[in-house]
Protein backbone atom coordinates (compact mmCIF):
# COMPACT_ATOMS: atom_id res chain seq x y z
CA UNK A 1 0.00 0.00 0.00
CA UNK A 2 1.75 3.12 -1.10
CA UNK A 3 0.63 6.68 0.71
CA UNK A 4 1.52 10.40 0.03
CA UNK A 5 1.42 13.37 2.05
CA UNK A 6 -2.41 14.51 3.08
CA UNK A 7 -3.49 17.30 3.87
CA UNK A 8 -5.50 18.70 7.24
CA UNK A 9 -9.31 18.44 4.92
CA UNK A 10 -7.86 14.98 3.68
CA UNK A 11 -7.39 13.49 6.97
CA UNK A 12 -10.32 15.30 8.67
CA UNK A 13 -12.44 13.77 6.04
CA UNK A 14 -10.87 9.94 6.38
CA UNK A 15 -11.33 10.32 10.32
CA UNK A 16 -15.06 11.95 10.67
CA UNK A 17 -16.48 11.09 7.00
CA UNK A 18 -19.24 12.74 5.76
CA UNK A 19 -20.10 14.64 9.41
CA UNK A 20 -16.46 16.59 8.56
CA UNK A 21 -18.23 17.48 4.99
CA UNK A 22 -21.41 18.86 6.50
CA UNK A 23 -19.25 21.02 8.91
CA UNK A 24 -17.37 22.80 6.32
CA UNK A 25 -20.26 23.21 4.19
CA UNK A 26 -21.81 24.97 7.65
CA UNK A 27 -18.62 27.03 7.50
CA UNK A 28 -19.03 28.10 3.92
CA UNK A 29 -22.58 29.76 5.04
CA UNK A 30 -21.22 31.48 8.12
CA UNK A 31 -18.78 33.21 6.17
CA UNK A 32 -20.85 34.06 3.27
CA UNK A 33 -23.03 35.86 5.98
CA UNK A 34 -19.88 37.77 7.19
CA UNK A 35 -19.54 38.88 3.75
CA UNK A 36 -22.89 40.32 3.13
CA UNK A 37 -24.90 37.88 1.61
CA UNK A 38 -27.18 35.11 2.67
CA UNK A 39 -28.56 31.78 0.79
CA UNK A 40 -32.18 31.95 -1.01
CA UNK A 41 -34.37 29.19 -0.18
CA UNK A 42 -36.04 28.17 -3.29
CA UNK A 43 -38.07 25.62 -2.02
CA UNK A 44 -39.56 28.47 0.70
CA UNK A 45 -43.22 29.08 -0.24
CA UNK A 46 -43.14 32.62 -1.37
CA UNK A 47 -45.52 34.56 1.79
CA UNK A 48 -48.49 35.89 0.66
CA UNK A 49 -48.49 34.05 -2.99
CA UNK A 50 -51.94 35.01 -4.52
CA UNK A 51 -51.75 32.28 -7.31
CA UNK A 52 -48.84 29.59 -8.63
CA UNK A 53 -46.20 31.14 -10.89
CA UNK A 54 -46.85 31.68 -14.00
CA UNK A 55 -44.88 30.63 -17.14
CA UNK A 56 -42.54 33.83 -19.35
CA UNK A 57 -40.86 33.74 -21.98
CA UNK A 58 -37.79 35.14 -19.66
CA UNK A 59 -37.76 31.58 -18.65
CA UNK A 60 -37.41 30.37 -21.65
CA UNK A 61 -34.66 32.73 -22.47
CA UNK A 62 -32.73 31.65 -19.71
CA UNK A 63 -33.10 28.35 -19.83
CA UNK A 64 -31.46 28.63 -23.08
CA UNK A 65 -28.71 30.09 -21.94
CA UNK A 66 -27.63 27.96 -18.54
CA UNK A 67 -29.48 24.63 -19.81
CA UNK A 68 -25.76 23.32 -21.18
CA UNK A 69 -22.24 25.30 -21.54
CA UNK A 70 -21.04 27.71 -18.97
CA UNK A 71 -22.44 30.97 -19.12
CA UNK A 72 -22.84 34.88 -17.60
CA UNK A 73 -25.50 36.59 -17.91
CA UNK A 74 -28.11 39.09 -16.30
CA UNK A 75 -31.55 39.30 -15.32
CA UNK A 76 -33.10 43.04 -14.96
CA UNK A 77 -36.10 44.78 -14.65
CA UNK A 78 -37.78 47.81 -12.08
CA UNK A 79 -39.07 47.16 -9.05
CA UNK A 80 -42.05 44.14 -8.84
CA UNK A 81 -41.17 43.26 -12.05
CA UNK A 82 -41.21 39.40 -11.50
CA UNK A 83 -37.50 38.98 -11.06
CA UNK A 84 -37.20 36.55 -8.61
CA UNK A 85 -40.03 34.50 -9.90
CA UNK A 86 -38.39 33.93 -12.94
CA UNK A 87 -35.15 33.21 -11.10
CA UNK A 88 -37.33 30.22 -9.62
CA UNK A 89 -38.72 29.02 -12.93
CA UNK A 90 -35.40 28.77 -14.26
CA UNK A 91 -34.25 26.65 -11.19
CA UNK A 92 -37.33 24.75 -11.86
CA UNK A 93 -36.43 24.08 -15.37
CA UNK A 94 -33.29 23.55 -15.02
CA UNK A 95 -34.25 20.93 -12.32
CA UNK A 96 -35.77 18.68 -15.01
CA UNK A 97 -33.02 17.82 -16.73
CA UNK A 98 -31.56 14.39 -16.89
CA UNK A 99 -27.90 15.85 -15.43
CA UNK A 100 -29.03 19.39 -13.76
CA UNK A 101 -26.53 22.12 -12.51
CA UNK A 102 -26.44 22.56 -8.84
CA UNK A 103 -28.35 26.13 -8.46
CA UNK A 104 -27.41 28.17 -5.33
CA UNK A 105 -29.64 31.73 -5.07
CA UNK A 106 -27.44 34.12 -2.71
CA UNK A 107 -28.69 37.97 -1.94
CA UNK A 108 -26.84 40.39 -0.77
CA UNK A 109 -27.92 42.57 2.27
CA UNK A 110 -25.86 45.49 0.95
CA UNK A 111 -27.74 45.62 -2.51
CA UNK A 112 -24.11 46.49 -4.16
CA UNK A 113 -21.93 44.31 -6.45
CA UNK A 114 -18.60 43.43 -4.81
CA UNK A 115 -15.27 44.13 -6.26
CA UNK A 116 -13.79 41.14 -7.92
CA UNK A 117 -11.41 39.67 -4.83
CA UNK A 118 -14.58 39.70 -2.46
CA UNK A 119 -16.58 38.36 -5.28
CA UNK A 120 -14.70 35.58 -5.58
CA UNK A 121 -14.50 35.30 -1.73
CA UNK A 122 -18.57 35.07 -1.78
CA UNK A 123 -18.64 33.25 -5.00
CA UNK A 124 -16.57 30.42 -3.57
CA UNK A 125 -17.97 30.57 -0.13
CA UNK A 126 -21.72 30.32 -1.79
CA UNK A 127 -20.60 27.13 -3.56
CA UNK A 128 -19.15 25.67 -0.66
CA UNK A 129 -22.50 24.98 0.57
CA UNK A 130 -23.79 22.93 -1.51
CA UNK A 131 -22.10 18.89 -2.29
CA UNK A 132 -21.14 18.51 -5.69
CA UNK A 133 -19.25 16.25 -8.09
CA UNK A 134 -16.34 17.78 -9.77
CA UNK A 135 -17.55 17.49 -13.38
CA UNK A 136 -21.10 18.54 -11.96
CA UNK A 137 -22.48 21.93 -13.29
CA UNK A 138 -23.03 24.82 -11.01
CA UNK A 139 -24.83 28.00 -11.42
CA UNK A 140 -24.47 30.69 -8.97
CA UNK A 141 -27.38 33.52 -8.76
CA UNK A 142 -26.57 36.51 -7.48
CA UNK A 143 -30.19 38.56 -6.26
CA UNK A 144 -31.10 42.22 -5.23
CA UNK A 145 -28.26 44.11 -7.10
CA UNK A 146 -28.74 48.17 -6.85
CA UNK A 147 -26.92 50.53 -9.02
CA UNK A 148 -24.59 51.66 -6.61
CA UNK A 149 -21.08 51.11 -6.27
CA UNK A 150 -18.86 49.19 -9.04
CA UNK A 151 -20.95 49.64 -12.46
CA UNK A 152 -18.48 47.79 -14.38
CA UNK A 153 -20.90 44.07 -14.00
CA UNK A 154 -19.52 43.10 -16.90
CA UNK A 155 -15.81 42.57 -15.97
CA UNK A 156 -16.56 41.30 -12.46
CA UNK A 157 -19.39 38.68 -13.59
CA UNK A 158 -17.00 37.44 -16.04
CA UNK A 159 -13.95 36.95 -14.41
CA UNK A 160 -15.79 35.25 -11.36
CA UNK A 161 -17.37 32.80 -13.64
CA UNK A 162 -13.72 31.80 -14.84
CA UNK A 163 -12.19 32.02 -11.27
CA UNK A 164 -15.13 29.64 -9.99
CA UNK A 165 -15.72 27.29 -13.06
CA UNK A 166 -19.74 28.22 -12.88
CA UNK A 167 -22.15 30.00 -14.33
CA UNK A 168 -23.36 33.34 -13.02
CA UNK A 169 -26.39 35.04 -13.28
CA UNK A 170 -26.66 38.62 -11.68
CA UNK A 171 -30.52 39.96 -11.00
CA UNK A 172 -30.26 43.72 -11.27
CA UNK A 173 -32.52 46.49 -10.27
CA UNK A 174 -32.92 49.02 -12.64
CA UNK A 175 -33.37 52.59 -11.27
CA UNK A 176 -34.13 55.78 -13.86
CA UNK A 177 -32.84 57.94 -10.92
CA UNK A 178 -29.72 56.47 -10.75
CA UNK A 179 -26.35 58.16 -11.26
CA UNK A 180 -24.59 54.79 -11.98
CA UNK A 181 -25.35 53.27 -15.19
CA UNK A 182 -24.83 49.14 -15.48
CA UNK A 183 -21.52 48.17 -18.04
CA UNK A 184 -23.15 45.11 -19.55
CA UNK A 185 -21.88 45.03 -23.08
CA UNK A 186 -20.64 41.75 -23.00
CA UNK A 187 -23.05 40.04 -21.09
CA UNK A 188 -26.25 38.46 -22.37
CA UNK A 189 -28.62 40.86 -20.94
CA UNK A 190 -32.46 39.46 -20.01
CA UNK A 191 -35.36 41.93 -19.11
CA UNK A 192 -38.28 41.07 -16.42
CA UNK A 193 -41.64 42.02 -17.67
CA UNK A 194 -41.27 45.45 -17.86
CA UNK A 195 -43.56 48.11 -19.82
CA UNK A 196 -47.39 47.69 -20.80
CA UNK A 197 -46.82 45.37 -24.00
CA UNK A 198 -45.18 42.79 -21.18
CA UNK A 199 -47.55 43.57 -18.44
CA UNK A 200 -50.31 42.64 -21.01
CA UNK A 201 -48.85 39.60 -22.13
CA UNK A 202 -48.17 38.70 -18.56
CA UNK A 203 -52.12 39.30 -17.46
CA UNK A 204 -53.06 37.34 -20.51
CA UNK A 205 -50.93 34.36 -20.00
CA UNK A 206 -52.06 34.40 -16.25
CA UNK A 207 -55.49 34.16 -17.40
CA UNK A 208 -54.85 31.47 -19.80
CA UNK A 209 -53.71 29.45 -16.85
CA UNK A 210 -55.97 30.48 -14.17
CA UNK A 211 -58.99 30.68 -15.34
CA UNK A 212 -60.63 32.20 -12.07
CA UNK A 213 -58.57 35.00 -12.78
CA UNK A 214 -60.67 38.24 -13.92
CA UNK A 215 -58.07 39.23 -17.20
CA UNK A 216 -60.60 42.17 -18.12
CA UNK A 217 -59.93 44.03 -14.59
CA UNK A 218 -56.48 43.76 -14.92
CA UNK A 219 -56.09 44.94 -18.86
CA UNK A 220 -58.84 47.41 -17.84
CA UNK A 221 -56.33 49.26 -15.21
CA UNK A 222 -53.47 48.57 -17.90
CA UNK A 223 -55.21 51.20 -20.05
CA UNK A 224 -55.57 54.15 -17.75
CA UNK A 225 -52.45 56.96 -18.26
CA UNK A 226 -51.18 56.06 -14.55
CA UNK A 227 -51.46 52.52 -15.07
CA UNK A 228 -49.86 50.56 -12.51
CA UNK A 229 -46.81 48.96 -13.71
CA UNK A 230 -46.46 46.59 -10.40
CA UNK A 231 -47.16 42.97 -11.35
CA UNK A 232 -48.03 41.73 -7.75
CA UNK A 233 -51.22 44.76 -7.69
CA UNK A 234 -52.32 42.89 -11.06
CA UNK A 235 -52.68 39.87 -10.00
CA UNK A 236 -54.58 41.56 -6.62
CA UNK A 237 -56.83 43.22 -9.09
CA UNK A 238 -57.55 39.62 -10.97
CA UNK A 239 -57.93 37.77 -8.25
CA UNK A 240 -60.70 40.40 -6.41
CA UNK A 241 -61.28 43.70 -8.19
CA UNK A 242 -63.57 45.09 -5.80
CA UNK A 243 -61.58 44.01 -2.97
CA UNK A 244 -58.13 45.59 -4.36
CA UNK A 245 -56.92 48.66 -2.12
CA UNK A 246 -53.69 49.36 -4.40
CA UNK A 247 -51.47 48.37 -1.33
CA UNK A 248 -47.94 46.90 -1.89
CA UNK A 249 -45.45 45.49 0.25
CA UNK A 250 -45.36 41.73 -0.58
CA UNK A 251 -41.61 40.50 -0.13
CA UNK A 252 -39.45 39.12 -2.99
CA UNK A 253 -38.03 35.69 -2.55
CA UNK A 254 -34.69 36.75 -1.71
CA UNK A 255 -36.14 40.15 0.64
CA UNK A 256 -37.61 37.20 2.49
CA UNK A 257 -34.03 35.27 2.53
CA UNK A 258 -32.85 38.71 4.03
CA UNK A 259 -35.47 40.11 6.43
CA UNK A 260 -35.06 36.09 8.25
CA UNK A 261 -31.54 37.07 8.48
CA UNK A 262 -32.02 40.51 9.88
CA UNK A 263 -34.85 38.55 12.69
CA UNK A 264 -32.29 35.90 13.53
CA UNK A 265 -30.48 34.97 16.64
CA UNK A 266 -27.46 35.08 14.77
CA UNK A 267 -27.28 38.33 13.21
CA UNK A 268 -24.26 40.80 14.78
CA UNK A 269 -26.40 43.86 16.48
CA UNK A 270 -26.33 46.82 14.11
CA UNK A 271 -25.22 45.25 11.14
CA UNK A 272 -28.11 45.99 9.03
CA UNK A 273 -31.55 47.75 8.61
CA UNK A 274 -33.63 45.83 6.24
CA UNK A 275 -35.15 47.99 3.03
CA UNK A 276 -38.21 49.69 3.09
CA UNK A 277 -41.02 47.06 2.24
CA UNK A 278 -41.11 46.47 -2.15
CA UNK A 279 -44.13 45.32 -3.93
CA UNK A 280 -43.37 41.92 -5.46
CA UNK A 281 -44.99 39.75 -8.51
CA UNK A 282 -46.48 36.67 -8.63
CA UNK A 283 -44.88 36.60 -5.03
CA UNK A 284 -41.51 37.71 -5.33
CA UNK A 285 -39.70 40.23 -7.23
Amino acid sequence: MTSGPRDLDTVAGIVWGEEWNQWKRAQHRVELVLLGWVPVDLEETPPRQLIPDVAVSQVDSLFLTFHSDRKVAVLGGTRSSGKSTIVRGLAARLAEQGNPPVVRVIASRMHELPDPQIAYQVGKHALGMDQATPKQRRLLVLEDLYPVGNGDIDGVLNRLSDELGASILAVLHYDTNSANDWQTDHLNVITSVVGIAALKNFVEQAGAAHAHLDQAAALAELKKPNATRDLHRLIQIMVDPEAWSGETGVPSTAESALEAWYHSSTRPAGTWSPPPPRAASWAGD
